[in-house]
């Protein structure tokens, strides 16, 4: 046993590269790159011995490799690609239909996806409206925004017409998110993600939680991006280490500083006496928040659409279950169940030593 000059974990004289950092290992006499210079022109090359059936190796060399190392010891190929397969094909595809042993199918957020984005659409055009009518307001100092109290005097106005359907766009909005998030969410176990933080049974409750929802709600919306990347790993947390971008951070401020300030206006500041005109600031900060709620409108029919565009194109690097794809066999014939999943270790890889392409099963 000796040490690796790079990181120092310990190897055998026997491994050309080190398994932990793929460097050289100069104290090995195997190694091609530090033995004598050839005075011929080699023979054809030799095929290594195959492993032990039912033994991991590399699809290089043939060495027996252990899928917990990022590097073969017998040519410092990297393992990422042996293990992304082996996981995809322990994994068996996405269920588009109820599975078996009471497995549920994964439900697509297309439909969710589209009247979010018309919501979101028909939000902005009325904040914006809502918010030039405010900076009118505000400019000419003239009372030109209606109060939500519909015994105001205004209330049947063009601006006051405005308010109830910013409202009721808001209500709208704010549920048909909640609904898809949860769904999205639910779908993760389904697309191979593992590490997930909050129950799937809770996706739902963490939005109605005072106080709580404020923080659980953004990691749920974070992890829903995150683990629905197609290159995010399978079977496996390590999805977690990518980060979140930082339109969805923005997202998340713009929605709750546009709720205090709308709350802030409507019932924080005194209500001015019927038949004066808003004070200045009120309408500054109604205005404010009317351009924030516009902003988060935006934010939110981009990320339900980068979203939903990330767990279909991990749908397509997954692929879809045999049993799972509609019209592929009679509604009568019975499906054919899976077999057990395996531990990775005892997965035996399938190689064509000429192209090192991994097929078949495993």
């Amino acid at each position: 046993m000796v040490g690796c000059t790079g990181c120092h974990a310990t190897i055998t004289a026997a491994d050309r590269f080190c398994p932990a950092c793929g460097l050289p290992n100069r104290q090995t006499r195997l190694h091609p790159k530090f033995g004598p210079p050839l005075e011929q022109p080699p023979g054809p090359p030799e095929r290594p011995a195959a492993p032990p059936s039912g033994v991991p190796y590399c699809p290089r060399c043939w060495a027996e490799v252990s899928l917990s190392q990022p590097f073969c010891g017998g040519c410092g190929m990297q393992l990422d690609d042996l293990r992304t397969r082996l996981e995809l094909a322990r994994f068996g595809g996405v269920w588009l239909t109820p599975g078996p042993h009471g497995r549920p199918a994964y439900r697509s957020l297309r439909s969710l996806t589209a009247a979010l984005r018309a919501l979101t659409a028909a939000s902005v055009v009325v904040a914006l409206g809502l918010a030039a009518s405010s900076l009118l307001g505000l400019i000419e100092h003239r009372g030109r925004f209606a109060s939500f109290d519909p015994t105001h005097t205004d209330a049947a106005s063009l601006t006051g017409r405005l308010q109830w359907l910013m409202a009721a766009l808001l209500v709208m909005s704010s549920l048909t998110f909640m609904v898809w998030a949860t769904r999205a969410y639910r779908n993760l176990p389904l697309l191979a993600v593992e590490g997930l933080q909050i129950p799937t049974r809770w996706a739902w409750a963490v939005w109605f939680v005072p106080f709580g929802n404020l923080i659980w709600a953004k990691e749920l919306v974070d992890d829903v991006y995150r683990a629905s990347g197609p290159s995010a790993p399978v079977l496996s947390p390590g999805w977690r280490a990518h980060p979140v971008p930082w339109r969805v951070h923005l997202w998340w401020i713009s929605v709750l500083t546009s709720g205090v300030l709308l709350l802030s206006a409507q019932w924080a500041l005194p209500a001015p006496p019927p038949g004066t005109d808003p004070s200045g600031a009120e309408l500054g900060i109604i205005a404010a928040a009317h351009l924030l709620v516009a902003t988060g409108a935006v934010l939110t029919g981009q990320l339900v659409t980068e979203v939903a565009t990330r767990q279909r194109r991990r749908v397509d690097r997954l692929g879809v279950a045999a049993a799972g794809r509609p019209g592929r066999e009679p509604a009568m014939q019975p499906r054919p169940q899976p077999e057990p999943a395996r531990p990775l270790e005892q997965v035996p890889a399938l190689v064509h030593v000429d192209t090192a392409t991994i097929f078949g099963r495993y």
